[in-house]
């Protein structure tokens, strides 16, 4: 088997699991948003992370298959593509990296929440009790 063949197939291959990774990701964190409107449960944040992960990971793949597709024709138009196209995936995993650090603060901030108001509502039930054998 000829070594530029190979290398097309192989470049295929990880443009493809690029790909299903991202839409992979999107179906779950389609499915999730479902779940959580139907229940009524407010996971976006979650849900946000998933999605913003699969995203990374799958422009990562079409990175790798990108240089390899410059690789084996290595023409000027081919590189400075590639280059362009390496810029502007990087720049969108920049912002997504930004978004899952946003995102997981805002998850720190809403866990410390939940936790201060379930301690909140704990110390109101035993003050209550309190009241209630002093009497």
């Amino acid at each position: 088997m000829n070594l530029t063949i190979f290398s097309e197939y192989v470049a295929s291959i990880i443009g493809v699991m690029g790909v299903i990774i991202m839409c992979i990701g999107a179906v779950r964190s389609v499915g999730e948003f479902i779940y959580s409107y139907i229940k009524r449960i407010d996971r976006m944040t979650d849900i946000r992370i998933m999605l913003v992960k699969h995203l990374s990971l799958g422009l990562e793949f079409l990175v790798a298959k990108d240089i390899i597709d410059s690789i084996i024709e290595p023409t000027i138009e081919r590189l400075t593509t590639l280059g362009i196209i390496i810029v502007l995936r990087t720049a969108i995993a920049y912002v997504l990296h930004w978004e899952l650090k946003e995102a997981r603060v805002n998850l720190r901030e809403e866990t410390k929440l939940t936790t201060a108001i379930e301690e909140f509502e704990d110390a109101q039930k035993e003050h209550k009790r309190y009241k209630s054998n002093t009497k």
